[in-house]
């Protein structure tokens, strides 16, 4: 828990209108939320190959269906992209071999 000067819970809205304001000075011109902040990480760990379990823990997602459901779209993308990765690892080992046979 994080308390201000006085020893007391931070307010959420007072987060927000700091955040807020940081993001003007930043020159964002977009609203952006504290909690877009934490679609952000989920949809950033699994865009890099994080498992979904350890995704839901980072959460604290009670159920792994929680982080499953909400980010579904993200977990086709990054197995497209591993089944991607794959048929061109798969295309480059077969590449040799085949030039192999024809120099014969």
């Amino acid at each position: 828990m994080f308390t201000i000067g006085l020893g007391t819970a931070i307010e959420p809205r007072n987060v927000n209108r700091a955040w807020t304001a940081l993001c003007k000075r930043a020159g964002i011109a977009r609203a952006i939320t504290v909690h877009d902040l934490r679609h952000a990480f989920g949809t950033y760990l699994l865009a890099s190959g994080v498992d979904i379990k350890t995704v839901s823990g980072q959460m604290r997602h009670s159920r792994l269906t929680t982080t499953a459901d909400f980010y579904l779209h993200m977990l086709e993308d990054v197995q497209r992209d591993a089944a991607d990765r794959m048929d061109a690892i798969i295309t480059d080992l077969r590449t040799p071999v085949r030039e192999a046979k024809r120099s014969s």
